[in-house]
């Protein structure tokens, strides 16, 4: 079963067949070819994506997209954003 989240919340990652603990949300515009990862959200999204620590630092996006972590951002430091781009 998954950990308790910071908010108290019980929820798991959202790839198939992963029931370990969300730690990260996943939100994307496909308009703008980007993604991004931030720490969980306090509300589950039908529109965005909960992963797990391991699917979080695994995780690749299509050629042509980018990828901004900006889990570091919560703790009020900007400069811990991470671009990747594919």
């Amino acid at each position: 079963m998954a950990q308790a989240s910071p908010y108290g919340t019980r929820r798991q990652c959202s790839r198939p067949t992963c029931s370990t603990a969300a730690v990260v949300t996943l939100t994307y515009e496909y308009r703008t070819s980007h993604v991004w990862l931030d720490l969980l959200s306090s509300e589950r999204d039908p529109h965005s994506y909960d992963l797990c620590r391991q699917h979080a630092n695994t995780l690749s996006v299509p050629r042509g997209w980018q990828l901004t972590d900006r889990q570091g951002f919560a703790f009020g430091h900007p400069s811990d954003a991470v671009h990747r781009a594919s």
